[in-house]
């Protein structure tokens, strides 16, 4: 027997960014097949103590929640209110006697829609009826006596009240059913029906009662071993079904002694001898069972459900009550209220909790998925303070998870259409070392900081949002296509990987995009979105060796003059195909080869700078080596747009008194005859004579410079430049020489090429 401590949920611990999971190892948990109510909880214990409880008996629910037990063996009435969700001991009414509001082994308790409470006084052969005002209990009236008379009653048991305010009892050991009517500030009889018998409209010991809202009288005909419903019309009853039998399986029962009707006109029924419970439901005249509790009861003498889908059981050998939550009669627009509530790994305890459209479940404390446990989400709202989704535990969701999440690496969170979930108030709002599966669906998680991502989380074609954007820790991993419209921070270890076109970051923070981790954008699109310059990671990698992919800065506008990408030192951008945005390189960019679709291809208008190393690279945009006069190095660099070379000394170098100079280990490629563009570095001039040595190469040269443009900080100092090509086919270089300033000068290269080139003034 499972004890109240032994089913509460499981205990949480702190969310950690480190977590080494393969993706491949895990497995996709389905959905069982059909779901059982979930247990939520005991309260009360034996005792006679307030909140304690000595063989309880009936059970009842008001309109707010609260629920009123029958503690027979104490002879009192006990309340329990619903505080954040959770029963609590509220009042006790009554004493041992036969005076007003004293008892004798209260069997049954029922009560009305205005909070008045009706008791089956056993022992003493009648019906009490209370009325509560501010938690204060007062005796109203009692009715009836020992006998077999019309309004006599021998061994009272069960007792309901319809929506009129009728009473209806259970008179057991006259194997009957009476009807009170309500008049002033008492009752009377109204009719009595049944027999001794097995025959339809007879009962033996008939013991639980219950009334629908169409007046349909429901009696657990406990010797008989069946259910029967009556009807009435003009005053007059007459027996509908009987359903059951003695004890051979589901539909089937011992002695069903408790018996309640839903919303719905589902039954459920309190099997006491063989310690279960038991749904039935009626369609169209005809009964069927739709399933038995799995948890084992200590003899359920009473059984209720509420208007929001709680089952509440008494358990006489063990002096508590259980509440499950049904949630088939949880109606659309309705609430349901918890404090903890868990989904279980047993499917006799219910691991299976499926929540449709316009229905709200409110959790104040916290929501558990256990292993094995299944939660779905459809168009539905779940408050609560915090769910906990534990390894092997699934959420389906759509609709929204409006407080802290929490999904451990081996729980999965799939999106079967738009969701939110996580809160803002919280830097803990939204944490998952799992996996998130967003589909096609518009997704939102919520966190003050970061909502940090799990090991994998997968977007196909949908929208990942996140207010304060989302963090991916040591292998953590994001693959898909679609758009993470959110600040992106990708840690060391983790991988961003593009099956189709995908956007990331958020062109309005600062903050928009930086990485630490992998970028690998296949032969696709990504668009990266990031107010200032996006901070690429450890590796970025373009194509998937046979087609290039693309790099694109969303955010990026030509007239820019500060960097959209920024790779730092060490970092690594490799592959074939495009970028397209100002890059700033201080790292190492390198391409597949040397062919034209194997290379990486920074396209015009864009303009590279940095001190990084270019390896089987195109720059067709501008390319200013350095960000001040400095020595960059490659292999097999190409350049179709623009090459700067800033001057501000005759020696190579970094800083202000040096030049720029572009040294390669291989072949420079000068693509449609790009423009060479010599600036000026901090007010230099050169005189007549000088040479600056501004590109090498240890293999050749392939190509020449077209249009060569000399800032006019130089033509305004009579100062002009030769341009000499040493070695196009070996180890050689490109030397400026400086030279006066004619009227008109035509610049020829040197070493054979007769070349003709041009110069502009700016």
């Amino acid at each position: 027997m499972k004890t109240a401590a032994g089913l509460s949920g499981g205990s949480t611990v702190s969310c950690v960014l480190f977590v080494i999971l393969v993706a491949s190892l895990l497995v996709t948990v389905g959905p069982p097949a059909s779901a059982n109510p979930i247990y939520v909880e005991a309260f009360g214990s034996a005792g006679s103590s307030n909140g304690e409880l000595d063989n309880p008996r009936g059970v009842a629910v008001d309109s707010a929640g609260g629920v009123y037990v029958a503690d027979s063996a104490n002879n009192r009435i006990q309340k329990f209110a619903l505080v954040g969700g959770t029963p609590t001991y509220a009042w006790s009414f009554g004493s041992e006697g036969t005076g007003p509001g004293e008892f004798n082994g209260p069997a049954g308790v029922a009560v009305d829609s205005d909070g008045n409470i009706y008791v089956a006084d056993g022992g003493n052969s009648r019906v009490q009826k209370l009325s509560e005002s501010g938690g204060v209990v007062s005796h109203e009236w009692s009715f009836g006596s020992e006998g077999s008379g019309d309004g006599e009653f021998d061994g009272v048991l069960g007792i309901a009240v319809d929506s009129s305010g009728n009473v209806y009892v259970a008179d057991a050991h006259n194997d009957r059913i009476q009807k009170l009517s309500q008049s002033g500030s008492g009752a009377s009889h109204e009719w009595s029906f049944g027999a001794p018998g097995g025959g339809d409209g007879e009962f033996s010991t008939p013991y639980g009662i219950a009334v629908d809202g169409n007046g349909n009288v429901y009696v657990g005909d406990s010797r008989n071993h069946r259910i029967q419903k009556l009807s009435q019309s003009g005053g007059s009853v007459s027996h509908e079904w009987s359903f059951g039998g003695h004890y051979g399986g589901p539909g089937g029962f011992d002695y069903p002694r408790g018996i309640t009707v839903a919303l719905s006109t589902s039954l459920y029924v309190a099997d006491s001898h063989h310690d279960q419970v038991q749904k039935l439901v009626q369609s169209e005249g005809s009964v069927s069972h739709e399933y038995t509790l799995g948890l084992p009861f200590g003899f359920p003498d009473w059984i209720i459900v509420d208007g929001t889908g709680n089952v509440y059981v008494p358990e006489r050998d063990h002096g508590r009550i259980h509440r499950w939550f049904d949630v088939d009669e949880l109606q659309p627009g309705q609430t349901a209220t918890f404090g903890d509530l868990t989904v279980w790994s047993e499917p006799g305890l219910g691991n299976a909790l499926l929540l449709d459209s316009d229905k709200t479940v409110v959790v104040t404390g916290m929501t558990t998925i256990q292993n094995n446990g299944f939660l779905e989400l459809s168009s539905a709202t779940l408050e609560t303070g915090k769910l906990l989704i534990e390894d092997g535990g699934l959420l389906h969701l759509e609709g929204m998870v409006d407080g802290r999440v929490e999904v451990r690496r081996n729980g999965q969170v799939v999106f079967t259409g738009d969701a939110t979930l996580g809160t803002t108030g919280r830097y803990d709002g939204f944490c998952q070392l799992g996996t998130l599966s967003v589909g096609p669906h518009a997704v939102t998680v919520n966190s003050k900081g970061f909502a940090d991502l799990g090991v994998l989380t997968e977007i196909g074609g949908g929208v990942l949002s996140a207010p304060n954007g989302v963090a991916l820790g040591v292998s953590e991993n994001l693959s898909g296509w679609g758009n993470m419209a959110a600040k992106v921070a990708a840690g060391f270890g983790s991988t961003i990987e593009a099956t189709g076109s995908l956007s990331l970051g958020d062109g309005n923070a600062y903050d928009g995009f930086f990485s630490d981790g992998s970028l690998l954008t296949g032969a696709n699109t990504v668009t990266i979105y990031d107010r200032n310059e996006a901070v690429l990671g450890s590796l970025t990698e373009l194509g998937d060796g046979v087609s290039g992919g693309t790099l694109t800065a969303g955010t990026a506008n030509p007239s820019d003059t500060h960097a959209h990408f920024l790779l730092e030192q060490g970092k690594n951008m490799v592959g074939r195909g495009e970028v397209n945005g100002n890059y700033k390189n201080h790292g190492h960019v390198i391409g597949d080869g040397t062919g034209l679709d194997e290379r990486l291809i920074f396209n015009a208008p864009w303009i590279v700078t940095g001190k990084g190393t270019f390896e089987n690279t195109l720059i067709l945009g501008t390319f200013a080596p350095g960000e001040s006069p400095a020595i960059t190095s490659g292999t097999n660099q190409g350049f179709g747009g623009t090459v700067q070379v800033e001057l501000g000394g005759t020696t190579p170098g970094f800083g202000d008194d040096n030049h720029d100079q572009i040294v390669d280990d291989g072949t420079i490629l000068l693509v449609g005859e790009p423009t060479l563009e010599i600036l000026p570095w901090n007010d230099f001039v050169p005189e007549v004579g000088d040479e600056f040595v501004i590109m090498t190469w240890a293999v050749g040269l392939d190509g020449a410079f077209g249009d060569v443009v000399t800032d006019a900080w130089f033509t305004d100092r009579d100062i002009s430049f030769d341009l000499h090509y040493e070695n196009l086919d070996g180890p050689g270089s490109l030397t400026l020489k400086a030279v006066p300033e004619p009227a008109t000068l035509a610049l020829l290269a040197v070493g054979g090429l007769g070349l003709a080139l041009r110069r502009r003034r700016v």
